[in-house]
């Protein structure tokens, strides 16, 4: 989705960094990284995060407090669309819950676009 909007004007994407879901002391595989203590470890985790999925979106990352987490209810690859008013227009949880096709429909009727094509209506 982002790759579809990052031209237009009128719709801002960002990836927000959380507090690490799957820390090393659970003993799950994959890249050991510690729970955040500090926002500068933080920092240090979501870049190397960027940098081996190389991602280009931009990215925020969330407070301590975890104050975007909490204001919007969001965990692991939630998908939250915000209007240009600044309210909640779409919400889901993740992980398996981050449904960008419904959040794009959300997008796409909040800039009164027309749906895309599919490749079976096209045929």
């Amino acid at each position: 989705m982002y790759a579809s909007y990052k031209d237009n004007e009128d719709v801002a994407f960002y990836f927000v960094y959380l507090a690490e879901i799957h820390p090393a002391e659970q003993g799950r595989s994959g890249p050991e990284i510690e729970q955040h203590e500090t926002f500068e470890e933080r920092v240090t985790a979501a870049s190397d995060c960027l940098d081996g999925l190389e991602m280009t979106i931009p990215t925020l990352i969330d407070t301590m407090e975890a104050e975007a987490q909490k204001l919007y209810q969001v965990h692991a690859a939630g998908t939250v669309v915000i209007d240009v008013d600044g309210d909640l227009a779409f919400h889901s949880s993740g992980p398996n819950g981050c449904k960008p096709d419904e959040a794009d429909r959300v997008i796409r009727d909040l800039l009164g676009l027309d749906e895309p094509e599919t490749e079976e209506a096209s045929e």
